[in-house]
């Protein structure tokens, strides 16, 4: 397998131009990551451009441990790393961005094996920007 080439799930092998990750609370110095997460979570909607597809559910926070619902709502936090894949065709037409919010890369599968396991339920041509060259 080429690992320049990520797969989606609509059988897409689409070209990986560029993918990084950060630490979400690296250098929070106020505040607690409960309000970093809420304030992010108020803004990412109108922060991402035309294609982009940002995964946000369950997986994306701290596991609940045992609070109820209301409690964990009080106190959830992003797990602390934000990832950005960006992708496109090889024709050049369209590009897509994915962002996901993950611990770090696992040690025991390749990153690219990761990748394509949080790309592998998102159809590529869904999400797709097609580019106005």
């Amino acid at each position: 397998m080429n690992e320049s080439y990520i797969k989606f799930a609509d059988n897409k092998k689409i070209f990986l131009t560029s993918f990084e990750f950060h630490n979400i609370y690296g250098g929070l110095l106020a505040g607690t990551k409960h309000d970093l997460t809420e304030h992010l979570l108020a803004g990412y909607p109108e922060s991402f451009p035309k294609g982009t597809y940002f995964k946000l559910d369950e997986e994306c926070f701290v596991p609940n441990n045992g609070l109820s619902q209301e409690e964990w709502l009080a106190e959830r936090k992003f797990r602390p790393y934000h990832y950005c894949l960006k992708v496109r065709d090889s024709f050049c037409e369209c590009r897509l961005m994915v962002h996901w919010i993950d611990y770090a890369p696992p040690q025991d599968i390749s990153l690219h094996d990761y990748i394509e396991k949080r790309t592998s339920g998102i159809n590529f041509e869904d999400y797709a920007e097609v580019i106005d060259w």
